[in-house]
C-alpha cells in the first residue's frame, strides 16, 4: 500500500515537473529579428572595354538588442530581370544594436547588360528600372544564415538626364 502511494506521489511530481518544464519552454523567446537589407543607390561609373563599373550602396539595419557581427555577406542583384552583379564580402564592421550601416562597393557588369538596362530606363517614362536584390547574412552568433529578397524600382533618370 505504501509503495502504491509512493508511486502515485512520484507520478504527480513527475507530471508537475514536466508541466513546469513545458511552461518555461513556452515563455522562452526564440524569435530572431532578421537584419533588413535595402538598395540605396546604383550608379554607373567608368567603362573599360566590355565591362561597366558601377557603385552599389546598400543599407543594413539591425533590429536586435545585440551588436550584429557579420562574418559573411553575399548578394545577387538583378536589374530588369538580368543578373547584373553578385559577390561576397567578409568581416564587415559590426552593426550596433538597433542600428544601421551603409556599405558601398564597386562592381563590374557586362557592357551588353548595361546597355539593355539603360535601354529599359530610356523606355520607361521616368527613367526607373526594376531590380531584385537577394542577400544572405552569416553572423557570428546565429547559426543559420539570414536571407532577404527585396524588389522595387530605382531611378536612373537623373544619372543619365533621361
Amino acid at each position: 500500500a505504501e509503495l502504491e502511494v509512493l508511486m502515485r506521489k512520484m507520478k504527480v511530481c513527475g507530471l508537475l515537473l514536466f508541466a513546469i518544464f513545458l511552461s518555461s519552454c513556452a515563455s522562452m523567446t526564440t524569435t530572431y529579428e532578421k537584419p533588413e537589407v535595402s538598395l540605396v543607390s546604383f550608379q554607373p561609373l567608368s567603362r573599360k572595354g566590355m565591362e561597366q563599373t558601377i557603385v552599389i550602396q546598400l543599407n543594413i539595419k539591425n533590429h536586435t538588442k545585440k551588436e550584429l557581427s557579420i562574418s559573411k555577406f553575399s548578394y545577387s542583384l538583378k536589374v530588369e530581370e538580368l543578373e547584373a552583379v553578385r559577390g561576397v564580402f567578409s568581416n564587415l564592421k559590426p552593426i550596433p544594436a538597433f542600428g544601421a550601416t551603409k556599405i558601398e562597393f564597386h562592381a563590374t557588369m557586362n557592357i551588353f547588360s548595361a546597355f539593355r538596362i539603360l535601354e529599359s530606363a530610356i523606355k520607361s517614362k521616368n527613367g526607373a528600372i526594376r531590380y531584385a536584390l537577394n542577400t544572405k547574412i552569416h553572423s557570428a552568433w546565429w547559426k543559420l544564415a539570414s536571407t532577404s529578397a527585396k524588389s522595387g524600382q530605382i531611378n536612373l533618370g537623373s544619372t543619365y538626364n533621361l
